[in-house]
C-alpha cells in the first residue's frame, strides 16, 4: 500500500515581492491560502422524464482566493505589514510549498490587497499578527524547476 509523504508546515512560506527579491514574510507561523469558485445554479428537468425531480446544473462563474496570515512580530516587520495594507496599489505574494518537483514543489503567486490586519498584545506580552489578505486577479501556479 503507498503511503503518503506528510509535509511539515515548515515547508509552506508566504513571500512578498521586494523589487527583484522574494522577501519570507519570516513572522507568519499560521499560514492559510483559500481557493474559492462561485457558480449560477439552475434547476433542470429531465424533458424525457418530466415527472422526475429536476436536477441542479451549475456554470462557474467566479474564482476568488484569499491568504490568511498569523504569528508574532517585531517592530520592522510591523512597518512593512502595516505599509502593505496602506498600500494604494495592490502587493504581489508567493503562497510556496518548498518541495522537489517530485513531490510536487512550486508556488502560487498574485497580487494582493489586506483586507485586514490586526496587531495585538495581552497582558504586555509578545506582540501579535493576524491578516487576511484579498487575492486581485488570478493566482498563477509555477512548478518548481529541477
Amino acid at each position: 500500500m503507498a503511503q503518503i509523504k506528510p509535509l511539515s508546515g515548515r515547508n509552506l512560506e508566504v513571500r512578498r515581492k521586494n523589487g527583484a527579491a522574494w522577501d519570507l514574510v519570516c513572522v507568519a507561523s499560521t499560514k492559510r491560502l483559500q481557493k474559492t469558485n462561485e457558480f449560477d445554479d439552475a434547476s433542470v428537468i429531465d424533458c424525457d422524464n418530466p415527472q422526475a425531480v429536476p436536477v441542479r446544473r451549475s456554470v462557474k462563474k467566479m474564482t476568488a482566493w484569499t491568504i490568511n496570515i498569523s504569528g508574532t512580530t517585531g517592530g520592522s516587520q510591523m512597518i512593512t505589514l502595516d505599509a502593505d495594507c496602506d498600500s494604494e496599489t495592490p502587493i504581489t505574494y508567493r503562497f510556496v510549498k518548498v518541495a522537489s518537483l517530485a513531490d510536487g514543489g512550486g508556488h502560487w503567486e498574485g497580487d494582493v490587497w489586506f483586507e485586514n490586519l490586526e496587531f495585538s498584545t495581552e497582558e504586555n506580552g509578545i506582540v501579535k499578527f493576524t491578516g487576511q489578505l484579498r487575492g486581485e486577479g488570478p493566482l498563477d501556479w509555477t512548478p518548481v524547476t529541477p
